[in-house]
C-alpha cells in the first residue's frame, strides 16, 4: 500500500470537511490530541463533535510536507497549517 498517497488523500478529505472519509481509515478507538483546547478526544463520535465544534470557530487547512517512517512502523508527518 502506498501510505503517502493515502495520507495525502486523508488530508485533502480533512480540508474538504469530509469527516466520514477520514474516520473510515481510523480505528474506532482512536485517541486524538485536542490541539485546539488541550487533552485528547477518543473514538469516532468524539472526534466528529470536536472537529465540528472546532470548525465553527476556526477554519484550519493542513498540508503534509514530509513523511518519515519510524523504526516501529509509525509514520511521522510534518504538516504546514495554511489557515
Amino acid at each position: 500500500m502506498d501510505y503517502q498517497t493515502l495520507l495525502h488523500q486523508l488530508y485533502q478529505d480533512f480540508n474538504a470537511r469530509r469527516i466520514d472519509a477520514v474516520l473510515a481509515h481510523m480505528h474506532t478507538d482512536v485517541s486524538w490530541p485536542n490541539g485546539w483546547e488541550g487533552g485528547y478526544v477518543s473514538g469516532h463520535e468524539e472526534m466528529r463533535v470536536y472537529w465540528l465544534r472546532q470548525w465553527q470557530q476556526i477554519d484550519p487547512a493542513v498540508e503534509p510536507i514530509s513523511f518519515e517512517e519510524k523504526p516501529d512502523g509509525r509514520m511521522a508527518i510534518k504538516v504546514r497549517q495554511i489557515s
